[in-house]
């Protein structure tokens, strides 16, 4: 197969005329972080009284700045929506076998990344943080699956297991993945955030040094680990422990490593910053508890208290926008525990945000988003609290975009090769969007279609393991498209205990609800979430609690018709797999609603040419 990544760059005729008039290349920084919901920020409903990220909050009050409200990852787990978000496609396009998770993602090395089409461009560009775009088995070693398929590992990674899980192992492996120029502080996955080994403020340090030294056009590529890890940030803040060993705690291959000791000056800093945290979040020390890490003092959970009033308020739902729900039985403490979590990420993007207007002036563009919403608000199932995420975008140069675009994930590559003066590759699901969210900078841009027109010729498209979703104006369809058979492997699969717990319930990974943690909170938020065909009227239930499809079968046959037409991208094997899921879909599989009506989906037999 000839590597996408081998193609070329150059001048689409229809785009030529706008390249005559290209703006001033800019600096770009992007950073996205990790489980992040919009909630957490007053720019998306939440009262400005309770704000406490006021460095990302200056994105948006500063002069041509915007919180944009249509900002969707098409897939709300970690690893798809990264994949995503890195090579313009879907995640069904990343995948070597089409059917969901059967391991594993395709070799970057042979993709359009994001970093590569800027890198050609000219713009030097870096990585750091998170990465998590090598999906394999559970419990595999990813450096083994990435051998498997002939990847040969750098010189870094050579010596003993003390050796191989050194940072600068991982550095030079994604290096080689996405084509960056410099990569640092690289966590592969989940498996290294444990807070023994979670150092956002490292992190933000070897970010500002890159905006320090990099030459001029950059591409900063920050990913927070924060707000995935810690589970408790506030008694991570008050954790101050003498030593900290650098490094992954367990090797994945099994064995346990130390790693190397942090630098003292580095662990003083650490400590010098959460100090100032706590002050600012008015977190008070109850009694210390002791953890299960070894010889690890923690404190207690119980022990922690904001002021009663602030939590009291942050606690009601009068406090949240209308479209994000929360699992219930949280109570305050958790409430406070998100503005802790997006508090702690804000603090440590501040001298980044400084030290970027110091270099490189008004000509930079900075984009904070998150890989997908929180796990108490929706991850991993399509709809809004998953999907849905945060996106600010300030250009000083220019004036700010209209906040009701909207931006799909995979639509950024095009978007940043297009502000980078390089065409934009072929064989991509996302679309160029630079003329529209700048048209000052674009003045003779033909492509400036209004947003009806667009979202038509691109609907927004959600996948979530087998389920897919589609989203057109007010309404939303979700379907969940196990087969007969595989509902069957499913119920083979799980104990009858677990068969019994479901009540009949599929997740949308192919396996009855409660059997895998990817469903997260999604079947407690959502009072339909194990009907096989789902129609919300966005408009009149932002919240995704009213399942209408029983009430409007023409928008739900017309929204089955954009699947069947639009709803794979480029890939012919996710295609392939999609239609014939589609086709497959049978009266007999749906689930009864709680309220004894049938929830029975369109059977319909579609051909390519279906009206």
């Amino acid at each position: 197969m000839a590597a996408l990544g081998a193609t070329p760059l150059t001048l689409q005729p229809e785009r030529l005329e706008s390249r005559l008039h290209q703006p001033p290349r800019p600096n770009i920084v992007l950073i996205m972080a990790d489980d992040f919901p919009r909630a957490a920020l007053h720019a998306y409903g939440l009262p400005r009284r309770f704000d406490v990220a006021p460095n990302l909050m200056s994105l948006y009050h500063s002069s041509n700045g915007v919180a944009m409200s249509e900002g969707y990852t098409t897939s709300s787990l970690c690893t798809p929506s990264r994949l995503a978000f890195m090579t313009g496609r879907y995640a069904s396009e990343n995948l070597l076998d089409a059917q969901p998770f059967r391991c594993c993602t395709r070799d970057l090395r042979e993709q359009t990344t994001l970093h590569r089409v800027l890198k050609g461009a000219g713009f030097f560009t870096g990585y750091f943080g998170k990465f998590h775009m090598v999906d394999d088995e559970p419990g595999v070693d990813p450096l083994n699956t990435l051998k498997m398929f002939g990847h040969k590992l750098p010189s870094a990674c050579d010596g003993d297991l003390e050796d191989m899980f050194r940072m600068d192992c991982v550095n030079s492996v994604v290096k080689q993945l996405i084509g960056a120029d410099q990569v640092e502080s690289v966590y592969l996955d989940n498996e290294v955030l444990d807070e023994r080994y979670h150092h956002p403020e490292e992190e933000a340090e070897k970010a500002v040094q890159f905006v320090r030294t990099a030459p001029m056009p950059f591409f900063l590529h920050m990913n927070p680990t924060l707000t995935h890890e810690p589970k408790d940030y506030t008694a991570a803040l008050f954790e101050e422990p003498t030593t900290i060993q650098w490094g992954p705690r367990k090797a994945i291959r099994g064995s346990v490593t130390r790693g190397k000791p942090m630098d003292p000056q580095w662990l003083q800093s650490r400590l010098d910053a959460r100090r100032l945290l706590r002050q600012k979040l008015r977190l008070k020390q109850g009694r210390v508890a002791r953890c299960s890490r070894e010889d690890h003092p923690c404190i207690g959970q119980e022990s922690l208290r904001w002021p009663a009033t602030i939590a009291a308020e942050i606690a009601s739902n009068n406090a949240w926008p209308a479209d994000i729900l929360w699992q219930s039985g949280l109570g305050s403490y958790s409430h406070m525990e998100i503005l802790a979590g997006a508090a702690w990420l804000d603090a440590t993007l501040g001298r980044v945000f400084a030290e970027v207007r110091n270099r490189s002036g008004n000509n930079t563009l900075t984009i904070f988003t998150a890989d997908h919403g929180n796990c108490k608000t929706g991850k991993g199932a399509p709809y809004s609290g998953g999907a849905r995420v945060p996106l600010l975008l300030h250009w000083p140069m220019y004036a700010p975009p209209d906040s009701r675009l909207r931006m799909r994930h995979i639509d950024w590559l095009p978007t940043l090769a297009s502000l980078a003066g390089a065409s934009v590759p072929e064989g991509l699901s996302g679309v160029d969007r630079a003329a529209a969210l700048w048209p000052t900078a674009f003045p003779f841009s033909p492509e400036k279609d209004d947003e009806a027109a667009f979202e038509g010729k691109h609907p927004l498209i959600l996948e979530n393991g087998f389920s897919r979703a589609v989203v057109s104006g007010q309404w939303k369809l979700v379907l969940n498209l196990l087969s007969p058979s595989e509902q069957a492997k499913a119920q083979k699969e799980a104990t009858k205990a677990q068969v019994e717990a479901s009540k009949g319930c599929f997740s949308f990974y192919g396996q009855m609800v409660g059997v895998n943690q990817l469903t997260y909170a999604g079947p407690s938020l959502y009072p339909h979430y194990c009907d096989s065909a789902q129609l919300y009227d966005l408009r009149h239930d932002p919240s995704e609690q009213r399942n209408v499809y029983l009430d409007h079968p023409r928008t739900t046959e017309r929204l089955t018709k954009v699947l069947w037409d639009r709803g794979c991208g480029t890939a012919q094997s996710s295609c392939r797999w999609l239609k014939q899921h589609l086709t497959q879909r049978s009266p007999n599989s749906s689930r009864i609603a709680a309220t004894q009506h049938p929830v029975h989906p369109t059977h319909l037999t579609l051909t390519a040419d279906a009206t």
